[in-house]
């Protein structure tokens, strides 16, 4: 096939040789004349001409055929307000790398090293609420997941990080509240990071897309919520991202 494809521009041309030569204004302009043989020859490319356009037409059709067979539909997220989340492709991978959830009578009394996948906490709150609440709630804990979003209510210094699930009506909400040296907290033009300010420098604190590991007080469900309240980062000081704040 591929070498048919690399002849097309050849066999193009005898095609323009037969039409021209067939022409009967050109037979009254020159002399030049071609055998029987000769003309049988580029009838025959001109038909392999045909074949190969006809075989390069089925071919894209094939391949758009293809493309819509594997066309995977992007599940939508809603927030509270019923815009729409953007889904970060990392949180489609991890969910199907994602071990089933085991029963929650398996999982070991919470402590503050507790360490949670967002997955499973949600499918605990949304198939047994009462047995969630009273394995979760009011403990100190950590998750961990994939950061989809964040919210930064004005003229309040705290702001959310959330993690939304498709095929969950629950997401998980985590509150902070940054520490003193920072005097501005904003979520960047492009909605991806949550950045802190100091006199001389700006951090990164999140980004969406981002797997994060996150350390918190379960307040339980509201909202369609997991609330965990008193959050903080269970990160080293160096993963962080700083950069010089502009003057």
């Amino acid at each position: 096939m591929l070498t048919s494809m690399r002849l097309l521009p050849g066999l193009l041309r005898a095609a323009c040789l037969i039409l021209l030569f067939a022409s009967p204004s050109h037979a009254q302009e020159t002399d030049v004349k071609i055998s029987k043989e000769q003309l049988e020859a580029l009838q025959q490319k001109a038909a392999e001409v045909e074949r190969l356009q006809e075989q390069l037409n089925q071919a894209q059709r094939e391949l758009q055929a293809l493309k819509a067979t594997n066309a995977v539909a992007v599940p939508v997220v809603r927030d509270s307000d019923n815009r729409v989340v953007p889904l970060p492709l990392a949180v489609l991978q991890a969910m199907t790398n994602q071990p089933p959830t085991p029963p929650l009578v398996q999982i070991p009394p919470v402590t503050p090293d507790t360490v949670i996948n967002v997955q499973d906490l949600l499918t605990y709150f949304e198939t047994d609420p009462a047995a969630a609440n009273a394995r979760f709630k009011n403990q100190t804990f950590s998750i961990r997941g994939i950061a989809t979003d964040f919210r930064k209510p004005m003229f309040l210094s705290t702001y959310d990080v959330n993690f939304r699930l498709p095929g969950h009506e629950l997401h998980v909400y985590c509150l902070f509240r940054p520490p003193d040296e920072f005097n501005r907290v904003y979520i960047s033009r492009s909605g991806e990071e949550i950045i802190g300010h100091t006199y001389n420098a700006k951090t990164v604190f999140a980004r969406a897309g981002a797997e994060l590991t996150i350390r918190g007080y379960c307040e339980g469900v509201k909202d369609k919520a997991v609330r965990m309240g008193g959050c903080q980062y269970l990160v080293s000081p160096s993963s962080l991202s700083v950069l010089p704040s502009p003057k």
